[in-house]
């Protein structure tokens, strides 16, 4: 995958946001997955994320406050990121970052 630089105003992810990833990555013929039409690559992401659903049910809802309470206790209670990921149907770097976010790591 080539990348393209940041522009000369040094911006970096942080400032642009978490979705902009895609506005510094450059097309081209090697790289098709980035190189298709809008609707293709709907279609793609879509599919991804029908994908990740199959193995994390939870992926990408809401958190809700039994899954917090859950989270906190289990944590405290030794068990691993990947078995609580198991245990929530939810990614892992989904409930690492939760974990950070409850001041937990």
């Amino acid at each position: 995958m080539e990348w393209v630089g940041f522009p000369e105003s040094r911006l970096n992810l942080r400032e642009v946001g978490p979705f902009a990833w895609h506005a510094f990555i450059q097309p081209s013929p090697l790289n098709r997955r980035f190189s298709c039409s809008g609707d293709q690559w709907r279609l793609q992401m879509k599919q991804c994320a029908e994908r990740i659903k199959e193995r994390y049910p939870n992926a990408y809802t809401p958190w809700t406050v039994e899954e917090l309470d859950f989270l906190e206790r289990e944590f405290r209670a030794g068990l691993s990121l990947w078995q609580l990921s198991d245990r929530l149907g939810r990614q892992p770097g989904a409930v690492k970052k939760r974990m950070e976010r409850l001041g937990l790591i």
